[in-house]
């Protein structure tokens, strides 16, 4: 595609501001288009248009991340912060550069007289269903309950489908642009003051949980892509890999019925579920023969466990927040009061 090389592949990696630059102009490209060209409910065409943007750099950038992490003679925390520091900040500023850009344009929209409940359906129905950019209150355990989902889902798609974890983080990303920006817009109709106003009060309270679940995301679709990738070139592997997966799958799911049938707390579901997926991926790097490529896997594995840790902290870190802030509950609140059409 001509879009495709509108920017240089490089650019990415030489600063990370052209990472913010690229989500900013290829989301705009996107929704631009959608909207144009779909009208209603071109919420989600956007996101799948911008993921196909972003896919080739993202391509390269993986490729390099690969071959760094197959030179390593043996593990270490540092040298996994080390190989995967710039691929995370470029997905990092990805990710910013789209969620800022959903959210310029819901008050461009706004001030057009455009009507932002059809347009972006998709992003605002997440908050209220399982998954995806929440902001409701709730406590602890049921933002990390939703989280979890949210994080296995990701890592679960990079390692299966090439490359497809970038749709579910720009998902993400998008939703949270448009969530915050038109709770920002609703709450001013109700509570005296400015919408950008209300905007930027949202962005700073919570901006230190999203910074941390959005660098969760990341870190699992890095993981997950990094393992795929390996495990595609070497395809003598593939049979024994897909067979435990399948296996850990099967596990998976007959955990979660076990659970929902001996009703179980949702604390001691999350612990198992997770108990089970780490299991899993234990017995995937048994399909691996060779050092060098075990070690690559290892390596991912424990930046997946690295990804789960950033999780925790920012549930609990968005638990804190959202229930004792109390502007933030204002505008929460009022912001709410609107209803969304089905």
């Amino acid at each position: 595609m001509v879009l495709e090389r509108l920017f240089p592949k490089k650019w990415t990696e030489k600063k990370l501001k052209y990472a913010l630059l690229i989500g900013f102009v290829y989301s705009s490209i996107a929704i631009l288009i959608s909207v144009l060209l779909f009208g209603k409910n071109s919420g989600l065409i956007s996101v799948v248009l911008t993921s196909l943007l972003i896919l080739p750099l993202l391509e390269d950038l993986l490729t390099k991340e690969e071959k760094k992490e197959e030179k390593e003679k043996r593990f270490s925390f540092k040298r996994l912060f080390i190989d995967n520091k710039k691929a995370a900040l470029t997905y990092l500023f990805l990710f910013f550069g789209i969620f800022f850009t959903y959210a310029l344009y819901v008050f461009i929209f706004h001030l057009l007289d455009m009507n932002i409940l059809s347009t972006f359906h998709g992003q605002l129905l997440l908050d209220f269903t399982k998954g995806g950019a929440t902001f409701m209150f709730k406590d602890f355990g049921i933002i990390l309950a939703n989280n979890w989902w949210v994080l296995l889902t990701i890592f679960a798609v990079s390692l299966f489908i090439k490359d497809g974890a970038i749709f579910f983080i720009t998902w993400n990303a998008s939703s949270w642009g448009v969530i915050l920006s038109y709770r920002a817009i609703t709450s001013a109709n109700y509570v005296t003051g400015s919408s950008i106003k209300f905007f930027l009060i949202l962005l700073a309270l919570s901006a230190p949980f999203l910074i941390l679940e959005a660098l969760a995301y990341v870190l699992v679709a890095i993981s997950g892509n990094i393992i795929s990738k390996d495990v595609v070139k070497k395809s003598k592997y593939i049979h024994k890999f897909i067979l435990y997966a399948v296996i850990g799958i099967v596990a998976f799911v007959g955990i979660h019925f076990l659970i929902k049938l001996l009703g179980m707390s949702a604390w001691l579901a999350l612990v198992l579920q997770m108990v089970v997926v780490f299991l899993v991926l234990f017995l995937l790097s048994k399909s691996f023969k060779q050092k060098k490529y075990k070690e690559v896997y290892i390596y991912n594995f424990y930046l997946f466990l690295v990804a789960v840790l950033i999780f925790v902290v920012g549930a609990l870190l968005e638990a804190l927040i959202t229930q004792n802030v109390g502007i933030l509950t204002k505008i929460y609140s009022t912001s709410l009061l609107f209803t969304l059409p089905i």
